[in-house]
């Protein structure tokens, strides 16, 4: 028989277990013996592995939860091979020739048919709607002037949400095949060289017909040439020639109110030539030069397909003013704007500008081209420079050489205050003086600071007259050197206001009559009307003697000298004697 540590041992082999008991050797056993036991083994064995097959074959469609349970399993294999072991599975009736149990009958597996598929239906055949047959846009391009076909022409085509660019070929046609019938489209632009461009065009392709043609027919441009001539007939090189519209309806103007010119150059043959002229019916000429005084020809009309030749304008010779601007330390001021003023005459504007230029690397600009006229040339007014002024008499043809120099800008600083001495924000003070040789007025002006403080500056020297004024306060003007600092004191307006009423009763009387006269400047008087409670007040009122008369009916008037200080308020309440009956 074996001992309980052998039993625990093999147990421990079966179940794959490890045991934690210490190994002994197993006691010598006789051979016959253990042949027993290797035949109870056996026959234990085949027993369990009928268990087995019925537990996985006869239980698998009764149970599918317990198809995968391999513990249960070697449970019932450990509780065969040893009597010490509880049995987990459950166990078969015994029989009364062995003694053994039996394995529970089995029943067979019953395997289902599958069930019959449904038929799959038939597919439905789909049928394309027929596509109408695609239409051909196509036509031609033509000059207005003698028809003729026009090659290489650029027509741009919006259509379907695209651009599509096409050209006439050589015999001016364009085409474009395959687009849907009954679909629209636009010609954004239809052009070519030496033609006014059309644009804004709608199409819509037929749904009835195969194609579509649609023609255009272009004006052609304008071109003018001519020659530029001075005395005794001399070509005269480099002078600018300008072409513009005179604003007429129709032209592209700019916000001076001018459509903006071509330019070009004359040659050493003094010629110039404008092609691709939009033509129209009114254009001028501008010509300058240097040595010569500036051109402008009368309006003139150009026709589509116009090409104007031997346009020849004859120059008057004019006088030239060569400028050098030096700073207030004697050295060249390059870069630096100098600007050109005609006398016109007139007494709002007697100056009209005609142009400005900048000085160049050395200080130096050149203005020519000018006839017979008085002339002022100004400069300066930046980079610490008060502006500068010249006069100049031009007559006949001549050369005139000035020298500008800068002085640098005086100023006007100082603080605004009132009468208590109190800072006053925000004024507003002003700097200006009249030059009457220029017929121009030369004026600054800044705003009080927190403290009062103010800074006018690009003044030049000699005096000016200096306003200032503030909300509440009365207006100030002195004449103050150019360069000085200097503290301004404003007066506050002063006021009247009171109540008339009876000394006996002390009740209103309304109809009393209140007049005030200035007595300081010698002003008319004016009354002060009486609202319900009997209460008059006056206007804003300079610092000064004032005099208040006061009457009423069956009262004895009353008359009130007063003093109106910087800023004073004066309250009263005036009351007239009845007089006897």
């Amino acid at each position: 028989m074996l001992s309980e540590k052998d039993t625990w041992r093999y147990r421990g082999r079966l179940a794959g277990r490890t045991t934690d008991l210490p190994q002994r050797k197993a006691p010598a056993i006789a051979p016959g013996r253990v042949q027993k036991n290797t035949s109870s083994s056996i026959i234990s064995v085949a027993i369990l592995v009928l268990l087995g097959w019925a537990v996985f074959s006869g239980k698998k469609t009764v149970d599918p939860e317990k198809q995968n349970k391999p513990a249960e399993v070697a449970a019932v294999v450990e509780t065969k091979a040893s009597s010490t072991v509880k049995e987990t599975a459950p166990e078969a009736p015994a029989t009364k020739e062995t003694g053994e149990k039996k394995s529970a009958p089995t029943e067979p597996q019953k395997i289902s048919p599958p069930a019959p598929r449904a038929p799959e239906p038939e597919p439905v055949p789909v049928i394309e709607p027929a596509q109408p047959p695609a239409v051909r846009l196509s036509g031609k391009v033509s000059s207005a002037a003698d028809g003729s076909l026009i090659a290489g022409a650029q027509l741009v085509l919006l259509y379907g949400g695209d651009q599509r660019i096409l050209k006439s070929d050589s015999g001016g046609r364009y085409e474009l095949p395959g687009l849907l019938p009954g679909s629209a489209g636009y010609f954004d632009l239809v052009e070519a060289k030496g033609f006014l461009g059309l644009t804004g065009r709608n199409i819509t392709l037929p749904e009835d017909k195969p194609s579509l043609e649609v023609d255009f027919i272009l004006q052609p441009l304008a071109s003018l040439r001519g020659k530029i001539i001075g005395t005794g007939e001399k070509p005269v090189a480099g002078a600018g020639v300008s072409l513009r519209k005179t604003g007429k309806a129709g032209s592209r103007k700019k916000p001076g109110g001018k459509e903006e010119p071509a330019r070009v150059l004359t040659g050493p043959g003094g010629l110039f030539e404008f092609s691709n002229i939009h033509f129209g019916p009114s254009f001028e000429l501008q010509v300058e030069h240097l040595d010569h005084i500036d051109f402008q020809s009368e309006p003139f009309e150009l026709l589509s397909g116009q090409q104007r030749e031997n346009f020849n304008i004859e120059l008057s010779p004019g006088s030239r003013i060569g400028v050098l601007l030096l700073g207030p330390d004697q050295s060249p001021r390059p870069t630096e704007s100098i600007s050109l003023w005609r006398f016109v005459g007139g007494k709002k504007h007697p100056w009209a500008m005609i142009g400005t230029q900048k000085t160049d690397s050395a200080g130096k600009t050149i203005f020519g081209g000018l006839k017979e006229n008085s002339y002022s040339l100004r400069a300066g007014g930046i980079n610490g420079t008060r502006h500068a002024t010249r006069l100049l008499r031009v007559a006949g043809k001549q050369t005139f050489e000035q020298t500008i120099e800068l002085e640098p800008e005086l100023t006007i600083s100082g603080v605004v205050r009132n009468g208590r001495g109190e800072a006053v924000e925000g004024s507003l003070v002003k700097a200006f003086r009249s030059l009457p040789e220029l017929g121009q007025k030369e004026n600054a002006s800044d705003r009080s600071g927190p403290e009062g403080r103010f800074r006018i500056g690009t003044l030049g020297e000699g005096p000016y007259l200096v306003t200032v004024q503030s909300k509440g306060y009365l207006r100030h003007s002195r004449m103050i050197d150019a360069g000085r600092e200097i503290t301004l004191t404003l007066q506050q307006y002063g006021r009247i206001s009171g109540q008339v009423v009876a000394l006996a009763t002390g009740q209103v009387v309304k109809e009393a009559e209140v007049e005030l006269k200035d007595l300081d400047r010698q002003k008319r008087g004016q009354g002060l009307r009486l609202n319900a409670q009997g209460f008059f007040q006056s206007p804003d009122l300079l610092p000064g003697n004032y005099e208040l008369e006061i009457t009423a009916p069956k009262h004895t008037p009353a008359s009130l000298d007063l003093q109106v200080g910087d800023g004073k308020n004066i309250k009263l309440v005036v009351e007239l004697e009845r007089t006897s009956p």
